[in-house]
């Protein structure tokens, strides 16, 4: 019989750590690719969102402006024209709730027109009449930038608030709205002297400027400005402007003028514009963002022409010293010149008109508002990289 031997199985041999890491590195390979690209979708994403209200590099800087009057460029029609004095009576602000800008640089309106708000194209940048279309060129941006001037003249804070019938409010909030919704860049604004500036020359402010003691003066003029709530109002507008993440608001001061028709001393007439420009100030001051996003520019003095002063008149000096020759109206130096011959200083320079009694500012007016409002943009660096 025959043995038969049989060899035990093979058994195969172990692979080695470096077998085994070569037969798994291509899932490893995989895997660590699928977590590169996910990782890297993730952080584009977040960047992306972070950067989304920016506009890429190349587009236009979009520039926005609200207010009043002196945004509006009240006192030129939109071929920048300006208005003549027989036409102010047909170019008078329409009462709630048919405000509608007529007879300002940044409308199609005219004298008598009594249409809805309506807006030139190009909102009056070719102009170049009110102070936000000159802050543009001062800034050399004009041919690119995305610009709207939706101010208004004869509005107050509280036209572009909410909607409430009971306090005349809300007929401008629209205006508000789109100009958030543009998502700006820059916002530029006068907001907070109507409707006490009409009060104080003719309405119940004025019993204020006749008051016969300052202290009645000052008390009576702060109850009348109180009851506007310029403060609360404003900071509201600048609150739902600042919903826009990138967005920067610049807010101008009025500037010092002197209606031909204003009752009681000059004085007291400067002393309640302060009173309300601190009003505006204080709403800015609020904001937490305040000198990072919110700004406040203050337009040069436009010069009265009288004391006090620090100035000697240039062409009187025998008139003593003054705050500067005065940049007031015709109409206004005409007035002063003849009942203060010993004590005016007059000037061939005008920066308010005359249209309109002596209160809005010339071409000439709107450029000092503007070189000091292009002044901050540029020496805070407000202006997006583009």
């Amino acid at each position: 019989m025959t043995s038969t031997s049989h060899a035990p199985p093979a058994v195969a041999a172990k692979p080695t750590y470096r077998q085994r890491f070569m037969s798994r590195e291509p899932r490893r390979l995989i895997v660590v690719v699928l977590l590169v690209l996910g990782l890297s979708a993730a952080l584009l994403q977040f960047f992306s969102g972070v950067t989304a209200s920016r506009a890429a590099p190349g587009d236009p800087v979009v520039v926005r402006a609200l207010g009043d009057s002196i945004t509006a460029g009240y006192g030129f029609y939109g071929s920048g024209d300006p208005m003549k004095l027989k036409d102010l009576a047909r170019c008078g602000t329409i009462d709630y709730p048919n405000l509608n800008d007529r007879c300002s640089s940044n409308s199609s309106l005219g004298k008598g027109d009594r249409d809805p708000v309506t807006f030139l194209p190009d909102y009056g940048l070719s102009n170049g009449i009110a102070w936000p279309a000159q802050v543009t060129e001062q800034l050399g941006i004009t041919d690119d930038v995305d610009y709207a001037n939706r101010a208004v003249t004869g509005a107050d804070p509280k036209d572009l608030l909410a909607v409430d019938p009971a306090t005349e409010s809300g007929q401008l909030q629209q205006l508000l709205e789109d100009t958030v919704a543009d998502q700006p860049d820059l916002t530029l604004m006068t907001i907070g002297a109507n409707p006490l500036l009409g009060d104080f020359l003719a309405g119940e402010g004025t019993k204020c400027l006749l008051a016969k003691r300052n202290t009645k003066f000052r008390t009576c003029s702060a109850k009348l400005i109180a009851s506007e709530q310029v403060t609360p109002r404003v900071s509201q507008i600048i609150d739902r402007l600042l919903d826009v993440p990138d967005n920067t608001v610049v807010l101008s001061k009025y500037p010092t003028v002197l209606p031909s028709t204003a009752i009681g001393s000059p004085n007291r007439i400067l002393k309640v514009l302060k009173m309300v420009n601190n009003r505006v100030v204080k709403a800015a001051k609020q904001q937490p963002e305040f000198r990072k996003r919110v700004f406040v520019s203050k337009p040069p003095l436009f010069p009265y022409g009288m004391a006090p002063g620090k100035v000697e008149c240039p062409s009187r000096p025998e008139v003593g010293l003054v705050d500067g020759a005065s940049v007031q109206s015709t109409i206004t130096q005409q007035r002063f010149r003849n009942s203060q011959t010993d004590s005016f200083c007059p000037s061939p320079k005008r920066w308010i008109i005359s249209a309109d009694l002596g209160v809005h500012p010339s071409a000439a007016g709107h450029e000092q508002i503007a070189s000091s409002v292009s002044a901050l943009i540029e020496r805070k660096g407000l202006l997006p990289a583009k």
